[in-house]
């Protein structure tokens, strides 16, 4: 394949299966929040941040390293590395096990059962990462069958214990901890099919490994402290309500960074072939993905600021109304959360990933400190806004060393005629007379698509020449 159409390819099979799984995902949440409440919400909320941070642990840094390493070892010795490096996965899912579990009973001895029930799936929660392999290897519609499995378990158990069985909260998380192990196994099974491992200790190449995903596990850790930190603290200086409510609206930005990931991750081994060979295509590259991203984001949080209550009311109920007011916010956030998702993939595979740990340490204890301060203050919206400065952080060191690694990727006139594109749908919003706001979200959104068109954002041209390759 082209760089063009192996990018897009597997951005588009990516993407389809991020939707089905995290679609699926996100209807199971809404049944359990519907059925069960804000309060059971509020403490399943705290057990996925436990969970997923546990996961971080388990992961560190390493699916970058896959990402990277596998795609150049592809043709020397690729088993041995992905040997050494599932090899290196399961040391660190045994480390975060024996992490958690101690950390459950001092954290929460009044849920030791539920977050013990839960320490059980952090070994299977990163499996997406072998969607890399399927994409170094060309089989990236595997990731569409293994999500569409995932999503097919994920509904059909939350409906048969929610609604037929009718369990609590103790009985939901069996389930989950079943279908993420049923998950791994398939996606385990399907990698095998590609390259075989070599279970051979190679001291070089776990060393590699580890070299190349220490910073990011670093940042990785660090960061998800940053984005999980307001969970915590709303669980401890709030009611399990109140984290129930910023759960429901935190989980739509969850769906959000869907988009991010599915456009970085395809990134990695694209960006890595071209550094060092063709420095400009790639600075080009880099460029076009920047501006794409934002002209697909940007919109996001001006939308939110009219649909944001009918939005929450419709997916939740009234029960959640109150999560209306922090979508705005999440909005932004989703912004910035995608930028330093391109970010890190730019810088990954220039090898310029250093900085990554440091800046991760910085933002995390912004996010405590600003949490401490504005949520005793703000509540739920106190928590949001810590989330977006700790965030904003890292996105500006993020973009400093992007120009460090393939120089400047910002076309100001460029990102200038973007912002007034984005700008015409939402005055028209906020002046029409219309009473429908179906009618002023489609008219809006017509409107933003001849102004992208009419200013000519879209990079057709650089598009076509890539194709040509």
């Amino acid at each position: 394949m082209t760089s063009a159409r192996e990018y897009f390819f597997n951005v588009i099979a990516q993407g389809i299966s991020r939707a089905v799984s995290m679609g699926a995902s996100f209807a199971a949440i809404v049944l359990f929040a519907r059925v069960l409440g804000t309060d059971a919400f509020g403490q399943l909320a705290f057990l996925m941040a436990f969970v997923m941070l546990a996961a971080v642990i388990a992961e560190l840094g390493t699916t970058g390293a896959l990402a990277k390493g596998l795609a150049e070892e592809k043709n020397r010795d690729p088993k041995t590395y992905f040997g050494n490096y599932l090899i290196l996965r399961a040391v660190l899912a045994c480390i975060a096990i024996l992490v958690a579990i101690p950390v459950a009973i001092m954290v929460r001895p009044d849920m030791i059962g539920l977050l013990l029930i839960s320490s059980i799936a952090i070994p299977f929660i990163g499996a997406r990462v072998f969607e890399t392999v399927y994409q170094i290897y060309e089989r990236p519609l595997y990731s569409v069958y293994t999500s569409i499995f995932l999503g097919i378990a994920q509904i059909s158990v939350a409906l048969i214990l929610l609604l037929i069985i009718k369990v609590e909260l103790e009985g939901y998380m069996y389930g989950f901890v079943a279908v993420q192990f049923a998950y791994f196994l398939l996606t385990l099974l399907l990698v095998l099919k590609l390259v075989l491992p070599h279970f051979h200790i190679h001291t070089q190449t776990l060393r590699k490994i580890i070299v190349m995903a220490a910073p990011m596990g670093v940042w990785s850790i660090f960061s998800a402290i940053s984005t999980r930190a307001d969970i915590f603290m709303l669980s401890y200086l709030r009611t399990t309500h109140e984290v129930g409510i910023y759960n429901a609206a935190y989980r739509l930005l969850d769906l959000g960074t869907v988009v991010a990931a599915t456009v970085a991750v395809p990134l990695v081994p694209v960006l890595t072939s071209k550094f060092g060979t063709n420095p400009k295509e790639m600075r080009m590259t880099a460029a076009r993905v920047f501006e794409l991203t934002i002209i697909c984001t940007l919109p996001v949080p001006l939308l939110l600021s009219f649909v944001a209550s009918p939005l929450v009311e419709f997916i939740y109920g009234e029960a959640f109304s109150e999560s209306a007011k922090l979508l705005p916010i999440f909005g932004w956030l989703f912004i910035v959360l995608t930028l330093i998702y391109v970010g890190s993939a730019i810088n990954l595979s220039a090898d310029n990933i250093r900085h990554a740990s440091w800046s991760a340490t910085i933002a995390a204890v912004l996010n405590i400190a600003a949490n401490l301060y504005l949520i005793p203050r703000y509540g739920l919206l106190g928590a949001a806004w810590s989330s977006v400065i700790s965030t904003v952080f890292m996105l500006l060191i993020s973009l400093v060393y992007v120009r460090k690694s393939v120089g400047n990727v910002f076309d100001t006139h460029k990102w200038s005629r973007i912002i007034i594109a984005a700008l015409i749908p939402y005055l028209y919003l906020q002046l029409s007379l219309d009473d429908s706001l179906a009618s002023r979200v489609s008219i809006s959104g017509v409107l933003y698509l001849f102004a992208i068109l009419l200013f000519r954002l879209l990079p057709f041209e650089y598009l076509a020449n890539w194709k040509q390759k």
